[in-house]
């Protein structure tokens, strides 16, 4: 289970689960009773819908009537928004890329060396079937073939390493004009002849429908190996080596890092590690003002408040809603940069009720000072009004890491 493998499945089920903590302090996703009787949504997932179509050549007007419309118009509206996208292309140019890249059409324009590049930077070691130099791109049946055994043989390279590529299939990934002449390709062994107009309609329906399912495509095999090759350094031995811990860190290794039906054990662990600082800066405050209070009656009372506020009083259980007012972010940061807790204690944690410019004013604010520091990837520009737990998850790793 990871969040970059199981956002699109809980996107297109938002409002029907719950994220709940069981018995062992384990976070779970809890459907809820009445879920089943409900509709999930507008949400269509767009690599089940395609795989589901290709396995139906035959069915060619159920191809234009299965696809949701907008007035009247083809359209499977993605489970990578725009901001996500631009998220995913400033971490790969920070951490991967030589050169910048701003859109994940780039995969396919470079016939997938780009995403193979970023294979071989992660991996450290490197792919062994690129296409190879002798071939003509421009010769298209040759490019098409080439290209369907790169593919191939890249899907199959990632799941051996536990890649989640279940619904991608080789052809998803070629320019439009290669992908029709795989479906051609595959209808014709199939024994499929298709008429003049069947043939019109269903190119119609792929036109509308193939720019969402090869972004999405390329989008989610580009965080599978950010999952295989990068999230899975945040491990057990690199948490238990940081010697920046503070104490009071040995009292959440009782809460278990496997058993989720949501989150990763990497995922847990950067649950923990951001608990264990939010709970220190928690503490400090208390201490600041404890010292400032002259009266001793009320100094009890701030003592007993920290006692209950000790311990694993201070949980951070997700990506989103308990990042959202930014007090996680301070507190990491000003563990790690000398000297930036006063400026952003003029800015976070935000009050609830916070304006929508406010939060895009601090979100500025805090990625300034990354910048100052040297880091590339910063906040996404929706932290701390509708976070998004996969984008949350990527930051963190990459300030983690």
């Amino acid at each position: 289970n990871c969040l970059f493998t199981s956002y699109s499945w809980l996107i297109q089920r938002a409002g029907t689960f719950s994220l709940l903590e069981n018995a062992e302090k384990v976070m779970h996703v809890v459907e809820k009773e009445d879920s089943r009787t409900k509709s999930t949504g507008p949400y269509h997932d767009v690599l089940a819908l395609f795989q589901e179509l290709t396995e139906n050549e035959s069915e060619t007007a159920g191809l234009g009537k299965a696809v949701p419309r907008e007035n009247g118009v083809p359209s499977v509206p993605s489970a990578f928004s725009e901001e996500s996208a631009e998220v995913l292309m400033r971490f790969l140019n920070a951490n991967a890329l030589k050169e910048a890249v701003d859109d994940p059409s780039r995969f396919v324009a470079t016939h997938g060396q780009l995403a193979i590049d970023v294979v071989d930077f992660l991996s450290g070691k490197p792919f062994p079937s690129r296409v190879p130099k002798g071939v003509n791109l421009n010769n298209r049946r040759e490019r098409h073939d080439a290209l369907m055994k790169q593919y191939t043989a890249l899907l199959a390279y990632l799941k051996g390493y536990g890649g989640m590529l279940h619904l991608i299939r080789p052809e998803y990934l070629l320019c439009f004009d290669d992908y029709v002449r795989e479906r051609t390709n595959a209808a014709l062994k199939k024994g499929i002849i298709l008429s003049s107009s069947a043939k019109y309609q269903r190119r119609l329906a792929m036109e509308a429908l193939f720019p969402s399912l090869s972004r999405e495509s390329w989008i989610t095999l580009m965080y599978q190996v950010i999952k295989i090759f990068y999230l899975s350094r945040v491990s057990l031995k690199s948490y238990k080596s940081l010697t920046s811990l503070p104490a009071s860190a040995a009292s959440y290794e009782a809460i278990p890092l496997v058993g989720s039906n949501v989150y990763s054990v990497h995922e847990n662990l950067l649950l923990r590690w951001m608990s264990v600082y939010l709970a220190e800066a928690k503490e400090t405050e208390k201490e600041k003002e404890k010292e400032k209070t002259a009266d001793s009656e009320k100094g009890e009372q701030v003592t007993d408040s920290a006692k209950e506020g000790s311990s694993l009083g201070v949980r951070v259980t997700n990506f989103d809603s308990d990042l959202r007012n930014g007090a996680v972010i301070r507190a990491l940061l000003t563990a790690f940069i000398p000297g930036c807790g006063g400026r952003l204690a003029e800015l976070l944690p935000l009050p609830e009720d916070a304006a929508h410019d406010a939060r895009r004013q601090a979100v500025l604010a805090v990625n300034g000072l990354l910048r100052d520091q040297g880091l590339d990837f910063t906040l996404p520009i929706s932290a701390f009004s509708t976070p998004n737990s996969r984008d949350m998850v990527l930051f963190m790793a990459y300030l983690y890491l």
